[in-house]
């Protein structure tokens, strides 16, 4: 009995659309930032600023760099998000 082919056509893009989900979810993969940097930066803004926390004439850089501190990890928890919202 002859095939008229959809069923192999079918199956090839099943592969094809499985293989390009791979690639994309890789792809996003390396959009990441990587956790180990991450941790590394949260725990060298913690040494620094535990140094310069009583030193009142860096007070308004003090304040300045918790700023940016937090604006970091709000992106940090976006990226999570986002890349969660892609991956689904």
């Amino acid at each position: 009995m002859a095939d008229n082919g959809n069923g192999d056509d079918d199956a090839r893009l099943d592969i094809e659309s499985s293989e390009d989900k791979t690639k994309q979810l890789k792809e996003i993969d390396n959009m990441m930032f990587d956790p180990d940097q991450y941790e590394d930066i949260i725990r060298d803004f913690h040494n620094f600023v535990s140094k310069i926390v009583d030193n009142q004439s860096l007070k308004k850089f003090h304040k300045e760099y918790q700023t940016l501190y937090k604006a970091l990890v709000a992106s940090h928890k976006n990226e999570d998000t986002y890349i969660k919202d892609c991956k689904a």
